[in-house]
């Protein structure tokens, strides 16, 4: 149960920070808040609190999201992250993933990928099908938010997640195949990202990844002609990454043709110019790797 005067103390911190009309002011609530960062085990805990409060006022909950996120690195660094905040943020973040407000939504994200990186292995399993479970039931908004709080996971700790820990093969392989199947979602930017997320199992190949990539291959494949520019960018990138590790992909005639033909395509015709950079990623990274055999590119080849 909060303390209602700490927490009334930590408001007015906040208040003074977010404010520099009163430099003198300004300065104190700012020096004063970080030594209680430092000093008071469960400051933290009330970070959150007002983080999470519906009717406080907008730029104070921001604040005290970013001020938690640091809080939490900095105590990671020390090695001095106390259980009991790893597991009242745990137990509350979840909730503002699904905020009406965008850039809480996007700050809850990062708070939620870094209290990861200083929970054990064994508590992410429980952690990770919570989410899952809220992308199953979102709405677009918090489905955007859980996406976003999965792509820091997988770009942050994707050694963690293909570590074979206890309990999570399981979630891994519910989280591929949910990504996979969001990328016939309507809204472009939740494809690029399921896509992202997808994509970063390439490289270290776990085999909830290799079981699901015909899925994954096809799912592409239909994207080819996708109208955002950043999904078709992420197509070429997950291409060019496969074509570098698991090159026997190309060994399905069907799926060859059409990478080499939507390449090509994209190499020569595609409207944005960063696209076309990523599609040319992937004649060199062909190229280059000699189990490719050079039967699949010579029909394509001119003299």
């Amino acid at each position: 149960q909060p303390d209602q005067e700490r927490l009334s103390q930590v408001g007015m911190l906040l208040t003074g920070c977010a404010d520099p009309s009163n430099h003198e002011y300004h300065v104190a609530a700012l020096q004063m808040l970080e030594q209680a960062k430092k000093d008071v085990p469960d400051f933290g805990c009330y970070l959150m609190l007002v983080f999470k409060m519906p009717d406080a006022a907008l730029n104070l909950r921001q604040l005290a999201g970013i001020h938690l996120k640091n809080t939490i690195l900095d105590l990671i660094k020390a090695g001095t992250l106390p259980a009991v905040l790893v597991s009242y943020v745990q137990g509350n973040i979840l909730s503002v993933l699904g905020d009406p407000v965008r850039e809480c939504r996007r700050i809850a994200a990062g708070i939620l990928s870094s209290v990861l990186s200083g929970s054990a292995p064994a508590n992410w399993p429980p952690l990770l099908k919570s989410l899952l479970q809220l992308l199953d039931a979102g709405n677009d908004q918090s489905s955007h938010a859980v996406l976003q709080a999965f792509q820091l996971m997988c770009e942050d700790h994707i050694d963690v997640l293909v570590g074979r820990h206890p309990g999570m093969d399981e979630v891994l392989n519910g989280m591929i195949t949910r990504f996979i199947a969001l990328f016939a979602h309507s809204d472009a930017e939740i494809r690029r990202i399921a896509i992202n997320c997808s994509r970063q199992f390439i490289l270290p190949r776990p085999n909830a990844f290799l079981v699901n990539l015909p899925t994954f291959l096809q799912g592409l494949l239909a994207l080819s002609k996708d109208q955002s520019a950043g999904v078709r960018k992420e197509i070429c990138q997950a291409l060019c990454s496969l074509v570098e590790v698991k090159a026997d992909f190309l060994a399905d005639p069907s799926i060859c043709q059409f990478v080499i033909e939507f390449l090509l395509w994209t190499t020569e015709h595609d409207s944005d110019y960063e696209v076309k950079k990523e599609a040319c990623e992937f004649w060199s990274s062909i190229c280059e790797n000699q189990d490719v055999p050079s039967e699949i590119l010579r029909p394509y080849l001119t003299p």
